[in-house]
C-alpha cells in the first residue's frame, strides 16, 4: 500500500509533459486537493517531491483491453491464417474459464481482473476502457476504468433472453462495483441487428458510452457483404449462423451511422475502414473515436493500417492494448513506445495525445488528459536515460525508460 500524499504537495522532474502545450525543462507541478494547483517552474512553498531525471506527464489511459485474459503468457495461436480460427481460439479459451451455472458470478474470473489491473499500473496507466462478459466484480479494483458490457447473440430466437441476461449482468455489476458501465454489441456479425438496436436505444436514453469491435478483419468484411467466409464456416459448425441477423451488402458505415448518435462511440481497431466511413468519423469527432491497438495489429499482420489516413483526416485516435490474447502485455507505455518506434512519420506529441487526451475524450472523460491548473491530478512519473542532450520525447520513448509512479487524483495508486 502507498504513502498517503499530503493535501498539498508538490513534483519536479527533469521534464514536465502537460500535453496541452510543449514540453517544461525542469517543471514543477503543484497538487492541492487532488487537484493541480498550477504547472511551471517557480518553487513552491510546500513539500516537493523531486523524480530527478524523469519525465511527469498525465496518468496514461488505456481505452481498450480485455483484462479476462490478463493470466495469458503469450497470445493464443492460430490454426491457420484466418482471423476466424482465432476467435475459434478465443471462444475455446473462454468457454473452459466459464463457471456452470448463471454466469453472474466467477471469482476466478475476477481474480485475472485485478491481475490485469495491477500491470496496468506498471505501464503508467491510471484509467483503462475493459470489456466485459460476466458481472465479475468480487471487490475492489485499484484503478478506476469503464466497464463495457459484452453483447452477443446472432440466434432470432435467442435474442430476448440475450438481452435480459445482458440487462442482468449490467445490474448487478452496477450494484457491486464503483467503476462506470458502458456497452459493448460485440461486433457486427455476433450482433444480430435487432439487439444492436435496442443496445443504442439503452445507451442513448442513459448517455452510457458504446465500444464495438468494428473492421477488424477482412474475414469480418467478407461476412458483412456476402454472408460467406471462413466466420460463416465457423458460425456453421457451432450451429449459431442465422442468416436474418444482419442484411447482405452489409458494410461498417451502417453501424457509423447509429453509433453516431450515443454521446462517446469508441470504434475499436478499425482497421478497414474506407475513406468514405473515415470521412464520416472526422464529421462526428465530438461523439466518436477510433481506438487503435498496434501491437495487436502487428500480432495479426493485417494490411496496411489507415492509422495515418485516420490523423490526417482529423479522426480522434485513442490507443488501447487489445489484450494478452493478441499481445504479449497490457503496458500502454510499452503500447506507446512501439508505435513510436515504428516510424509511422506522426509527431511523438500526438503519439502521446492518443493515450491522454484522445483517450479521456473517447472515454467521456471530459476535461481530464492534461496537466493544468483545476485539472485532476492524475499523475504518472517515468524514469528516463541520463543524457540529458536528446530531444525530450526521444528520451521519454527510449528503450531505457520504465514507469516510476502512477498518482490518481493526487493519491499514490502505484510505485514501481
Amino acid at each position: 500500500m502507498m504513502d498517503a500524499m499530503p493535501d498539498c504537495w508538490a513534483a519536479t522532474a527533469r521534464w514536465v509533459f502537460p500535453v496541452a502545450q510543449a514540453p517544461i525543462s525542469d517543471g514543477i507541478v503543484v497538487v492541492r486537493n487532488g487537484l493541480i494547483e498550477s504547472v511551471g517552474t517557480r518553487v513552491p512553498s510546500v513539500t516537493v517531491h523531486d523524480f530527478g531525471n524523469s519525465v511527469l506527464l498525465p496518468a496514461l489511459v488505456n481505452a481498450h483491453t480485455h483484462l479476462e485474459f490478463s493470466d495469458l503468457l503469450a497470445p493464443i495461436p492460430r490454426r491457420d491464417d484466418t482471423f476466424a480460427s482465432w476467435i475459434e481460439a478465443v471462444v475455446n479459451c473462454r468457454r473452459a474459464r466459464l463457471t456452470p451455472g448463471d454466469g453472474l458470478s466467477n471469482a476466478n474470473s475476477f481474480g485475472r481482473i485485478a491481475t490485469g489491473c495491477a500491470e496496468l499500473l506498471a505501464g503508467g496507466c491510471g484509467y483503462v476502457g475493459d470489456i466485459r462478459v460476466q458481472a465479475d466484480e468480487e471487490g475492489p479494483l485499484p484503478i478506476a476504468g469503464t466497464a463495457f458490457h459484452e453483447i452477443l447473440g446472432l440466434r432470432s430466437t435467442q435474442a430476448d433472453a440475450t438481452w435480459q441476461r445482458f440487462l442482468g449482468i449490467l445490474h448487478h455489476a452496477t450494484a457491486v462495483t464503483s467503476w462506470r458501465s458502458g456497452i459493448s454489441p460485440h461486433t457486427p456479425y455476433t450482433v444480430r441487428q435487432d439487439l444492436f438496436d435496442r443496445a443504442i436505444q439503452y445507451a442513448i436514453a442513459r448517455d452510457m458510452p458504446v465500444a464495438m469491435h468494428l473492421a477488424e478483419s477482412r474475414d469480418e468484411m467478407q461476412l458483412l457483404a456476402c454472408h460467406d467466409g471462413p466466420l460463416r464456416t465457423l458460425f456453421e459448425a457451432w450451429d449459431v449462423w442465422d442468416g436474418t441477423a444482419f442484411a447482405t451488402g452489409s458494410r461498417p458505415l451502417d453501424y457509423l451511422r447509429q453509433l453516431a448518435h450515443v454521446s462517446h462511440a469508441l470504434v475499436i481497431h478499425g482497421n478497414y475502414l474506407d475513406s468514405q466511413e473515415i470521412e464520416f468519423l472526422a464529421n462526428h469527432r465530438a461523439s466518436m473515436s477510433v481506438i487503435h491497438c498496434p501491437r495487436t495489429h502487428a500480432f495479426f499482420k493485417h494490411d496496411q493500417n489507415p492509422l495515418c489516413q485516420l490523423v490526417k483526416s482529423g479522426v480522434r485516435v485513442a490507443i488501447g492494448t487489445d489484450s494478452r490474447a493478441s499481445n504479449p502485455d497490457i503496458s500502454i507505455f510499452d503500447e506507446l513506445r512501439y508505435l513510436y518506434q515504428a516510424n509511422t512519420g506522426l509527431p511523438p506529441a500526438q503519439i502521446l495525445q492518443m493515450a491522454t487526451t484522445h483517450a479521456t475524450a473517447a472515454l467521456g472523460l471530459d476535461g481530464s488528459g492534461t496537466l493544468s491548473p483545476g485539472q485532476p491530478a492524475n499523475l504518472t512519473a517515468i524514469a528516463i536515460p541520463s543524457n540529458s542532450d536528446r530531444d525530450p520525447y526521444e528520451t521519454l520513448f527510449s528503450s531505457e525508460a520504465f514507469v516510476q509512479q502512477v498518482f490518481w487524483r493526487g493519491q499514490s495508486l502505484w510505485k514501481h
